[in-house]
């Protein structure tokens, strides 16, 4: 169930799972700003895991809730 923030005029983050491993920051901000996005805040964790693969994750702060909805909706993998 999405729930929503009491103020949806304040930051909203959106996680972005199951990145290549070749993903940085500075491509997923190129990528937001091709699309139109501006953004508060973009974090990259990486775990490498036993078996030798890394996992990589992405952090995307946008300034509102409407944006970070806009953006997820544009990017959504349909199967």
């Amino acid at each position: 169930m999405l729930q929503l923030p009491k103020n949806p005029l304040k930051p909203s983050t959106v996680f972005v799972l199951d990145l290549p491993a070749c993903i940085d920051k500075s491509t997923i901000e190129k990528i937001l700003s091709n699309q139109g996005f501006e953004f508060v805040e973009v974090i990259i964790n990486r775990t490498f895991l036993l078996d030798g693969n890394i996992k990589t994750q992405g952090i995307i702060t946008f300034q509102t809730l409407d944006k970070a909805t806009s953006w997820v909706k544009l990017n959504e993998v349909r199967g």
